[in-house]
């Protein structure tokens, strides 16, 4: 049996068993196919010296034809040419149509030394078509040059690609303004999802495929459904205490209205944007409202002699389920028919969990609690204490605001859902102690001991922390807002999940805490010790972080945004993944032997570190500032230092094998003994200090080199 080919082109078809015929095909040829690589130029030694990175001179652009040259066409194609196919259908005998009559556009920003960037529209033509018949499907594809003032387009900072029909092209101010409005401060991000404005009438962009495979994973709004239904049960509650009163809900508009439907696509910007002014308006109106109160409250206060501070809500919730059946059942007794009960007690416990999840969630928030009056603080005191010499350790749920029980002994005492805002714990040992779901915001817990102490779920708001001792302690899930950290002592504690916004921080031994996933927005964390903290995944935003201890610490996946992390002491740390972007600087830091693979420091400032013998294969050091530092002996395989300013660093024994470093400042950068194997050092700078003793440069690419005149022009 003879194989026969499937494909055969018409003048040259096989007729003989040792015929040699020209391949035929309708796929795409490989680059490296030789019918493509004949025309790709020559690319020796004088193109890595005068042409590198670009094309040759001698390209042919024809290279760049995916088809085979039997299919290739003498002109660019319109879009609204006809088109069949035979028997190339698995069903269809016949396939045929006409191209959609569309064209793209595409417009290119260009970074400028000040102000905004440049917009420029890049001419394109339709030069392929590539047809998938078994699926009736064809890719349109739109070629086009667009200058570049460098050889790795770094000054090109966006592109914009749209679709109009033929005949039907839109203004430049059209895009624009589609330009503009991407980049707004506040909806950008939302107006680039919605491509209306870039897109025909009539275009439909979504994939049914993806939407079907999306379709299981859906939410379907659940969590605006659950308060949705939250509110509807605090309306009930209003309407069936109105009626217990004999009143109409209807008549005095106690009605919960239907759900607004969320707007998608096109008309979410401006929903959004229409309900951000809203809510602004809202805010005025309700600020406006305030102050008009306050003054009214205060005229009064005032000609009355009336404590304004003692009218506040404090403590725990004042609702209780049993107190308002009692009145529910006294206001009713004389209705007819009665009214049904068993419903209403449901609901009336429903609403008391409410007011409590709401208290332990917001206690710190409203004025703390007052003491508990000082002879019912002494009996209790001493109560406690018995009950618990005694064996009695549960105190699950109980009432104890504003108690004190400070310098007692309260080792492994259940606290559980304990109300305990305001009291007093100063010097008491909690070593062990249950405080899981527990209220103490407000309490005082200076130079408390409170080993291995749960406190998850606990709300600590406004604590005071001072000098006490939380070795081991679980705060998961904890709130922590407001509260301060300053001498506090908390190894090994467990912090995941806990709110610690608006914390304010100082000198305090946090060694090997687990902090994972926390966010740090616009903290002074100075002092703070973290050796061998596990901070993965963490993100510290605008925070000041100098001279902080993160020896051994684990920051894999964690992001730093805007932060000061000058003198940080981070040797040893395991920070793979991490990222540094955005202004932040860490000048004279000490990375010394840590896991930096993959570290994205773009354009950070690491003047004068220490990063002698860290892992930095596969990191970001493009356009860092690393004048002065020491890598020595550090591994930075395939590590990116395009445009990076390395002037007077050391970087001896570095092994850099198949790095980038197009552009980079090497002037008097030490590179001794480095291993240069096929790095990239197109255009560095050099001068007559850089030394190179001993390096390994074997397949590294040097060319092109920056002539003298072009580095005597650089600043």
């Amino acid at each position: 049996m003879l194989p026969l080919p499937n494909l055969e082109l018409p003048g040259d078809r096989l007729r003989h068993p040792d015929q040699a015929i020209a391949p035929a095909g309708f796929g795409a040829l490989d680059p490296m196919h030789p019918q493509r690589v004949a025309l790709r130029g020559t690319y020796d030694a004088n193109y890595m010296e005068q042409h590198a990175p670009g094309f040759a001179p001698d390209t042919d652009w024809r290279y760049f034809n995916l088809a085979p040259s039997d299919q290739w066409m003498d002109t660019p194609l319109v879009g609204n040419e006809s088109f069949s196919f035979h028997h190339m259908h698995p069903t269809r005998p016949l396939l045929e149509g006409r191209l959609p009559g569309l064209r793209a556009r595409v417009f290119v920003g260009y970074a400028m030394p000040e102000g905004e960037p440049k917009i420029r529209e890049v001419p394109l033509r339709l030069t392929t078509l590539w047809f998938f018949p078994h699926a009736e499907r064809c890719i349109a594809i739109f070629q086009g040059l667009a200058e570049i003032g460098t050889d790795d387009a770094s000054d090109v900072a966006s592109l914009l690609g749209a679709v109009e029909r033929l005949g039907q092209a839109r203004d430049d101010a059209h895009y624009l303004q589609a330009v503009a409005r991407r980049a707004h401060p506040t909806l950008g991000a939302i107006y680039s999802l919605i491509d209306s404005d870039l897109l025909p009438e009539g275009i439909a962009t979504a994939d049914p495929a993806g939407e079907e495979a999306k379709a299981p994973f859906a939410m379907e709004g659940l969590q605006g459904k659950a308060q949705y239904r939250r509110a509807e049960l605090d309306v009930e509650m209003a309407r069936d205490k109105v009626r217990a009163m004999g009143k109409d809900p209807d008549a005095l508009g106690i009605r919960m209205p239907p759900p607004e439907p969320l707007p998608t696509g096109d008309a979410l910007p401006a929903y959004l944007e229409a309900k951000l002014k809203e809510a602004q308006l809202q805010q005025w109106a309700a600020v406006d409202d305030a102050l008009s109160l306050l003054e009214k409250g205060l005229a009064t206060a005032a000609a009355k002699g009336v404590p304004l501070s003692e009218l506040s809500h404090r403590g725990p919730p004042a609702f209780s389920a049993p107190a308002q059946l009692a009145q529910i059942q006294a206001a009713s007794k004389d209705l007819k028919p009665p009214l049904e009960l068993p419903p209403l007690v449901r609901k009336l416990y429903m609403l008391q969990e409410t007011h409590r999840a709401g208290y332990l969630q917001a206690a710190h928030v409203q004025p703390p609690a007052h003491p508990m009056p000082a002879a019912e603080a002494a009996g209790l005191r001493d109560e406690v204490a018995r009950a618990v010499k005694a064996g009695i350790r549960c105190f699950f749920s109980a009432d104890f605001t504003g108690a004190d029980f400070s310098g007692l002994d309260l080792r492994g005492v259940d606290f559980r859902e304990a109300w305990l805002e305001s009291a007093d714990f100063r010097g008491a040992n909690l070593s062990g102690a249950k405080f899981q779901s527990a209220v103490l915001a407000h309490a005082k817990l200076d130079g408390a001991t409170a080993i291995g102490t749960d406190f998850r779920k606990a709300n600590l708001g406004r604590a005071r922390l001072a000098g006490a001792v939380f070795d081991g302690a679980d705060f998961s899930d904890a709130m922590l807002m407001r509260c301060s950290f300053a001498g506090t002592q908390a190894r090994r504690a467990r912090f995941t999940k806990a709110n610690l916004l608006e914390t304010t921080w100082g000198e305090a031994d946090w060694s090997e805490a687990d902090l994972e996933g926390q966010t740090f927005y616009k903290l002074d964390l100075q002092g703070m010790r973290w050796p061998g903290a596990r901070l993965l995944s963490c993100n510290f935003i605008d925070c000041e972080l100098t001279g902080l201890d993160m020896r051994a610490a684990v920051l894999e996946g964690t992001t730093f945004v805007n932060c000061r992390l000058d003198g940080v002491m981070m040797g040893g740390a395991k920070a793979a993944g991490a990222v540094a972007v955005k202004g932040c600087s860490l000048a004279r830091a000490d990375l010394s032997e840590a896991d930096l693979r993959r570290f994205n420091f773009g354009g950070s400032e690491l003047g004068g570190a220490r990063l002698v013998r860290a892992l930095l294969a596969g990191a970001n050091l493009s356009g860092a500032r690393l004048r002065g530092a020491d890598l020595r002996l550090a591994l930075a395989q395939g590590a990116l230092l395009r445009r990076a300013d390395c002037a007077g660093a050391n970087l001896s024994g570095i092994d850099l094998r198949d790095a980038i470093l197009q552009h980079a400042d090497l002037r008097g950068t030490d590179l001794r003994r480095a291993n240069l194997f096929g790095a990239d050092l197109a255009r560095v700078r050099l001068d007559g200090a850089t030394r190179l003793d001993g390096a390994l440069l074997t397949r590294a690419r040097t060319w092109p080199r920056l002539t003298r005149e072009q580095q005597e022009s650089m600043p």
